[in-house]
Protein backbone atom coordinates (compact mmCIF):
# COMPACT_ATOMS: atom_id res chain seq x y z
CA UNK A 1 0.00 0.00 0.00
CA UNK A 2 1.55 3.52 -0.74
CA UNK A 3 0.47 6.28 0.81
CA UNK A 4 0.06 10.56 -0.35
CA UNK A 5 3.71 11.10 1.19
CA UNK A 6 5.09 8.10 -0.66
CA UNK A 7 5.46 5.52 1.91
CA UNK A 8 5.16 1.78 1.78
CA UNK A 9 3.28 0.06 4.22
CA UNK A 10 2.90 -3.95 4.30
CA UNK A 11 0.85 -6.60 6.26
CA UNK A 12 2.53 -10.14 6.90
CA UNK A 13 -0.23 -12.91 8.15
CA UNK A 14 0.94 -16.33 8.91
CA UNK A 15 -1.34 -18.89 9.95
CA UNK A 16 -0.31 -22.52 11.42
CA UNK A 17 -1.78 -25.63 12.76
CA UNK A 18 -0.68 -27.93 15.70
CA UNK A 19 -2.15 -31.55 16.47
CA UNK A 20 -2.02 -32.35 19.91
CA UNK A 21 -2.42 -35.86 21.99
CA UNK A 22 -2.94 -35.91 24.92
CA UNK A 23 -4.01 -38.58 27.58
CA UNK A 24 -6.55 -37.03 30.75
CA UNK A 25 -7.77 -39.07 33.52
CA UNK A 26 -10.35 -38.29 35.56
CA UNK A 27 -11.01 -39.89 39.59
CA UNK A 28 -13.85 -38.79 41.43
CA UNK A 29 -13.39 -39.15 45.41
CA UNK A 30 -15.93 -37.46 48.45
CA UNK A 31 -14.29 -39.23 51.22
CA UNK A 32 -15.03 -37.47 54.49
CA UNK A 33 -15.20 -40.57 56.91
CA UNK A 34 -11.30 -42.13 57.76
CA UNK A 35 -10.59 -45.35 56.19
CA UNK A 36 -11.77 -48.07 58.54
CA UNK A 37 -9.12 -51.16 59.20
CA UNK A 38 -10.13 -54.34 57.43
CA UNK A 39 -11.80 -51.87 54.38
CA UNK A 40 -10.30 -50.28 51.08
CA UNK A 41 -11.90 -48.49 48.14
CA UNK A 42 -10.36 -48.92 44.84
CA UNK A 43 -10.91 -47.00 41.83
CA UNK A 44 -9.88 -47.44 37.61
CA UNK A 45 -9.88 -44.03 36.68
CA UNK A 46 -12.00 -42.50 33.48
CA UNK A 47 -9.68 -41.88 31.05
CA UNK A 48 -9.26 -39.59 27.67
CA UNK A 49 -7.47 -40.69 24.39
CA UNK A 50 -7.71 -39.67 21.01
CA UNK A 51 -7.88 -42.48 18.16
CA UNK A 52 -5.07 -44.38 17.06
CA UNK A 53 -2.90 -42.88 20.91
CA UNK A 54 -0.48 -45.27 22.01
CA UNK A 55 0.54 -45.78 25.54
CA UNK A 56 -2.70 -44.72 26.92
CA UNK A 57 -2.25 -44.79 30.78
CA UNK A 58 -5.11 -45.83 32.77
CA UNK A 59 -4.64 -44.99 36.63
CA UNK A 60 -5.65 -47.44 39.15
CA UNK A 61 -6.10 -45.87 42.32
CA UNK A 62 -7.04 -46.67 46.09
CA UNK A 63 -9.46 -43.83 47.65
CA UNK A 64 -9.59 -45.53 51.01
CA UNK A 65 -7.34 -47.70 53.03
CA UNK A 66 -7.34 -48.92 56.40
CA UNK A 67 -4.24 -50.91 55.62
CA UNK A 68 -3.01 -53.30 53.53
CA UNK A 69 -0.25 -55.82 53.84
CA UNK A 70 -1.00 -57.38 50.19
CA UNK A 71 -3.27 -57.71 47.22
CA UNK A 72 -3.79 -59.93 43.92
CA UNK A 73 -6.18 -58.35 41.46
CA UNK A 74 -7.45 -59.11 37.85
CA UNK A 75 -8.57 -56.97 35.79
CA UNK A 76 -10.34 -57.09 32.48
CA UNK A 77 -10.70 -54.80 29.08
CA UNK A 78 -12.26 -54.60 25.68
CA UNK A 79 -11.03 -56.69 23.04
CA UNK A 80 -10.56 -53.43 20.64
CA UNK A 81 -7.61 -52.15 22.67
CA UNK A 82 -4.13 -53.57 22.71
CA UNK A 83 -2.54 -54.13 26.58
CA UNK A 84 0.76 -53.00 26.69
CA UNK A 85 1.59 -53.45 30.29
CA UNK A 86 1.37 -51.95 33.55
CA UNK A 87 4.16 -48.91 35.18
CA UNK A 88 4.24 -49.61 39.03
CA UNK A 89 4.16 -46.25 41.09
CA UNK A 90 5.53 -46.29 44.34
CA UNK A 91 4.18 -49.93 45.31
CA UNK A 92 6.22 -52.00 43.10
CA UNK A 93 3.51 -54.41 41.94
CA UNK A 94 4.13 -56.93 39.44
CA UNK A 95 2.30 -58.45 36.18
CA UNK A 96 2.39 -62.34 36.68
CA UNK A 97 -0.05 -63.19 33.57
CA UNK A 98 0.15 -60.93 31.00
CA UNK A 99 -2.64 -63.12 29.45
CA UNK A 100 -5.65 -63.04 32.09
CA UNK A 101 -3.62 -59.58 33.62
CA UNK A 102 -3.32 -61.00 36.88
CA UNK A 103 -1.22 -58.10 39.53
CA UNK A 104 0.31 -59.01 42.84
CA UNK A 105 1.68 -57.00 45.95
CA UNK A 106 2.98 -57.82 49.31
CA UNK A 107 4.65 -55.52 51.15
CA UNK A 108 8.53 -56.09 51.79
CA UNK A 109 7.90 -56.25 55.65
CA UNK A 110 5.02 -57.79 55.72
CA UNK A 111 3.32 -54.92 57.51
CA UNK A 112 -0.06 -52.93 56.84
CA UNK A 113 0.54 -49.75 54.21
CA UNK A 114 -1.74 -47.42 53.55
CA UNK A 115 -1.90 -48.03 49.80
CA UNK A 116 -4.10 -44.51 49.38
CA UNK A 117 -3.18 -42.83 46.14
CA UNK A 118 -2.68 -43.76 42.48
CA UNK A 119 -1.39 -47.70 42.83
CA UNK A 120 -0.31 -48.81 39.43
CA UNK A 121 -1.32 -47.40 36.02
CA UNK A 122 -2.55 -49.97 33.42
CA UNK A 123 -0.92 -49.06 29.50
CA UNK A 124 -2.98 -49.63 26.48
CA UNK A 125 -3.33 -48.63 23.21
CA UNK A 126 -6.42 -47.43 21.30
CA UNK A 127 -7.54 -48.87 17.89
CA UNK A 128 -6.34 -46.30 14.72
CA UNK A 129 -9.99 -46.98 13.57
CA UNK A 130 -11.53 -45.45 16.93
CA UNK A 131 -14.07 -42.27 16.75
CA UNK A 132 -14.69 -39.71 18.98
CA UNK A 133 -17.36 -41.05 21.73
CA UNK A 134 -16.53 -44.63 21.15
CA UNK A 135 -15.96 -46.23 24.76
CA UNK A 136 -13.60 -49.05 26.41
CA UNK A 137 -14.33 -50.29 29.35
CA UNK A 138 -11.43 -51.55 31.57
CA UNK A 139 -12.94 -53.31 34.46
CA UNK A 140 -11.95 -55.09 37.74
CA UNK A 141 -12.15 -58.47 37.40
CA UNK A 142 -14.28 -60.10 40.16
CA UNK A 143 -12.66 -58.96 43.69
CA UNK A 144 -9.62 -57.66 44.90
CA UNK A 145 -8.17 -60.25 46.82
CA UNK A 146 -6.02 -58.35 49.85
CA UNK A 147 -4.88 -59.26 53.27
CA UNK A 148 -3.61 -56.91 56.52
CA UNK A 149 -0.40 -57.76 58.46
CA UNK A 150 -2.65 -60.91 60.31
CA UNK A 151 -3.58 -62.18 56.94
CA UNK A 152 -7.41 -60.85 58.08
CA UNK A 153 -8.93 -60.27 54.71
CA UNK A 154 -9.31 -56.68 53.66
CA UNK A 155 -12.83 -56.41 51.76
CA UNK A 156 -12.27 -53.65 48.91
CA UNK A 157 -14.84 -51.99 47.26
CA UNK A 158 -14.56 -51.26 43.48
CA UNK A 159 -15.62 -49.11 40.84
CA UNK A 160 -14.96 -49.60 37.57
CA UNK A 161 -13.53 -46.97 34.68
CA UNK A 162 -13.14 -46.59 30.85
CA UNK A 163 -11.47 -45.42 27.91
CA UNK A 164 -13.31 -42.45 26.05
CA UNK A 165 -12.47 -41.54 23.01
CA UNK A 166 -12.54 -37.60 21.88
CA UNK A 167 -11.69 -35.51 19.24
CA UNK A 168 -8.41 -34.55 18.22
CA UNK A 169 -7.35 -30.75 19.80
CA UNK A 170 -6.26 -28.43 16.56
CA UNK A 171 -5.24 -25.13 17.61
CA UNK A 172 -5.31 -22.19 14.70
CA UNK A 173 -2.72 -19.04 15.23
CA UNK A 174 -3.07 -16.27 13.00
CA UNK A 175 -0.50 -13.68 13.24
CA UNK A 176 -0.66 -10.08 11.53
CA UNK A 177 1.96 -7.50 11.26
Amino acid sequence: TTTESGTTESTTSESSTTTTESTTSESTTTTTEPPVPGEAEWAISTTYAVAGQTLVTVPVVVTKDGGTAGYVVQFTYDDRLTFVGIDATDVDATLINQNMLYVVWGSEDGENKDLTGTILNLVFNVPDDAQPGDHYDVEFAGNVDAVDSEGTVVTVKTTNGWIEIVAETTTTTTETT
